[in-house]
């Protein structure tokens, strides 16, 4: 038998190509490529760096040096914050309000497919104890939130969604949710604050 004109293939046609015919009884697909494409690693030159936003290809590495480091500074932070909580919600001892634990469980999504009540109350519990420590700490040690982080944390919010404005104008109208991002910065800021308190053991 002569060789099909079209490539065949028994599933469903990948981007660029076009479905030509289909064998219900086989299950195999006849398409038509209109255009195959590989991806090609421009070479890293003056003109490419000018291309990102860069005066040269010695300032533009220098650039993603930073970012890199700066990436870094942050992961480790996030890390050292990650093992305080662990080690204030293990070691504080502190009578929890029932009502601000009842609360914030209730806040849990509870339509997940693997909702378990009794690991959402505990984390509910980890939660409001952990806030009460901060505030706390944050209370005795002049720990504030200024207008122009709190607006920058705002941006830094907005930005990861398609209609930044909205999102920024949002928070901005919106009291409730001025006061939690407030709220989980002030956390941060005296989290951050504590940290530089502690001896670091390496």
């Amino acid at each position: 038998h002569a060789p099909p004109p079209l490539t065949k293939w028994a599933q469903a046609s990948p981007p660029g190509t076009r479905i030509v015919s289909w064998d219900p009884t086989t299950g195999w697909v006849a398409v038509k490529v209109n255009e195959a494409r590989k991806s090609v690693l421009p070479e890293i030159d003056e003109k490419f760096a000018k291309h990102v936003g860069s005066e040269s290809v010695e300032k533009m590495r220098e650039q993603i040096r930073q970012a890199l480091e700066k990436n870094n500074e942050e992961a480790a932070q996030v890390e050292m914050r990650n093992e305080l909580l662990d080690a204030l919600a293990e070691k504080v001892k502190l009578d929890l309000p029932q009502t601000i634990v009842d609360q914030e469980f209730e806040a849990s999504d509870k339509s997940k497919k693997d909702f378990d009540e009794k690991k959402e109350r505990k984390d509910a519990e980890r939660r409001v104890k952990l806030g009460l420590i901060l505030a706390e700490w944050g209370g005795k040690n002049d720990i504030k939130v200024s207008r122009e982080e709190l607006q920058n944390a705002i941006w830094s919010e907005a930005m990861r969604y398609p209609n930044p404005q909205d999102v920024y104008d949002f928070y901005n109208k919106d009291k409730n949710a001025l006061s939690m991002l407030n709220g989980m910065l002030y956390e941060r800021k005296s989290l951050d604050a504590m940290i530089a308190k502690c001896k670091i053991k390496s």
